[in-house]
């Protein structure tokens, strides 16, 4: 793909421009990414504590599975529209008050959601709760982006998506939360050494898409190998072998997965850096657009094709996706 060749900002001596970067000691940096990272995994929190609850809340509503799982679609809806909102005005307001914002309709849509008497009061509420919480993404990237320079931000990245990774992972138990974070840190170091590489050839001129070079193994191999295994596993291999292979499966995808969207994230900042709050939002937003629909057809989807079919289905869109 082509690009308009690109340098680091210069003051007028000619220097590279880097002051800006050394407001925070190192340590410092890790500590705000740690804290935003936190505030990413409300919005993983907030659906994974749900959907379990789905079969009980179906009945005692008197619905159905399909018609409550619309509240996944509409959350993710309501991620879309909320990040988009928050990174606007973070860069009028700051990071800081766009999150002191954010809580309150996370603790109040909560509170709705556990009143609710009704399938439509629950859904308000779940929009209402996914979109207090839904700025931890950008706003965090956009943190990012201003206290990291050019050759750390993908490792910064990396940290951030790996600390939320690993937060969130303690949902599916301790036993495995320590292994599924690693991709993003080894994703976005991977991604500022390919950066770091290519300047150097180039005397140090740089193009933003150096560091989309790393998401060929993800993209092209892992993410739809993965995926069409674990269909064909699940229809045809049942028992503890079957479970444990389906493991190593969604392990493999989450890993592939990270290889695309932790460099795509660094290099979303580079190439709008005073902006980098709005490209992570709508970046997420359209994300969050498709999701919204490709959760709506998955349970149809299975139930008139199977689950190996629909797991090909989505390879074959994860292939086309990369491409």
């Amino acid at each position: 793909m082509a690009s308009k060749e690109s340098t680091l900002p210069t003051t007028p001596d000619g220097a590279v421009h880097e002051i800006i970067y050394d407001r925070f000691t190192p340590g410092q940096k890790r500590w705000i990414v740690f804290v935003v990272s936190l505030a990413s995994v409300l919005p993983m929190f907030v659906s994974a504590t749900f959907v379990p609850s789905i079969p009980r809340i179906a009945k005692d509503f008197d619905s159905t599975h399909t018609a409550v799982s619309l509240s996944i679609s509409l959350s993710i809806f309501a991620a879309a529209v909320g990040t988009l909102v928050w990174a606007a005005y973070s860069s009028f307001y700051g990071r800081r008050l766009m999150y002191l914002c954010g809580m309150p309709l996370l603790c109040i849509g909560s509170c709705g959601v556990a009143i609710s008497t009704s399938l439509w009061t629950l859904l308000f509420w779940r929009f209402v709760q996914t979109f207090g919480c839904s700025g931890g993404i950008s706003l965090g990237a956009g943190v990012i982006g201003d206290i990291y320079k050019l050759e750390e931000r993908g490792t910064g990245i990396g940290i951030f998506f790996g600390v939320r990774d690993d937060c969130s992972a303690t949902l599916l138990g301790f036993a495995v939360a320590p292994f599924l974070g690693v991709g993003a840190p080894v994703a976005g170091r991977l991604s500022d050494i390919v950066v770091r590489k290519w300047r150097v050839r180039r005397k140090g001129v740089w193009y933003p898409e150096d560091r989309l070079r790393t998401t060929w193994i993800g993209g092209l191999l892992i993410v739809p190998i993965s995926i069409a295994t674990s269909g064909l596993l699940t229809t045809y291999l049942g028992g503890p072998t079957g479970l444990s292979l389906n493991l190593l499966c969604l392990f493999m995808n989450g890993m592939g997965v990270l290889f695309v969207t932790s460099p795509i994230a660094s290099y979303n900042v580079d190439v709008a850096h005073s902006r980098s709050a709005e490209i992570t939002a709508a970046y997420t937003a359209s994300r969050s657009l498709i999701l919204s629909a490709g959760a709506a057809l998955v349970i149809p989807s299975i139930e008139r094709i199977g689950v190996a079919w629909t797991y090909i289905i989505v390879a074959i869109l994860a292939l086309v996706g990369q491409g």
